[in-house]
């Protein structure tokens, strides 16, 4: 009972530590993970700073949880941040796919998500009038070339409606 005290108190405490040092919150993430499990260290790998390089995945909380959360905060447009530590290619590529600059041709369609998801989100939130950008990088014939016909200029002859 007396350890359950101390746990919830602790637990309660480093979450609310000021982001005055991110070593200080490592070390307190790790001692609370291996009192009362991952919750709280994850809470404070939300908080940390998502741009230290240093800090791994592994200390800021599970690759299911906290990869994605640094997926969804950090600096999607960051080429130097590869794919593989904001998170796993299914959700967390998709998410740099929604968020980054759809518009940044020297992102390819792989780091932005698979073909299937990220490109058509291309589609949807890029430049249709773009003609630099060809159709496959936007997105499915079926779907993409659809949305280029229904947002470009329908009297601009350069624009194909097929």
């Amino acid at each position: 009972m007396q350890l359950r005290a101390l746990t919830v108190c602790f637990a309660m405490t480093a979450s609310a530590l000021p982001l005055a040092s991110v070593k200080s919150y490592v070390v307190n993430a790790d001692v609370v993970k291996s009192i009362d499990g991952s919750l709280t260290s994850i809470v404070i790998a939300r908080r940390v700073d998502e741009g230290d390089i240093p800090i791994g995945i592994a200390k800021r909380g599970s690759q299911a949880d906290a990869s994605i959360d640094i997926a969804r905060r950090g600096d999607m447009s960051d080429p130097s941040i590869d794919i593989a530590k904001r998170g796993s290619e299914v959700d967390a590529s998709i998410d740099i796919a929604r968020r980054g600059d759809m518009s940044d041709p020297s992102i390819d369609i792989a780091k932005r998500g698979s073909e299937a998801d990220a490109s058509i989100d291309i589609a949807w939130r890029g430049d249709m009038s773009d003609p630099s950008i060809d159709i496959a990088k936007r997105g499915s014939e079926a779907d993409a070339s659809i949305d280029i016909a229904r947002r470009a200029e329908q009297t601009k002859p350069s624009v194909d409606i097929a």
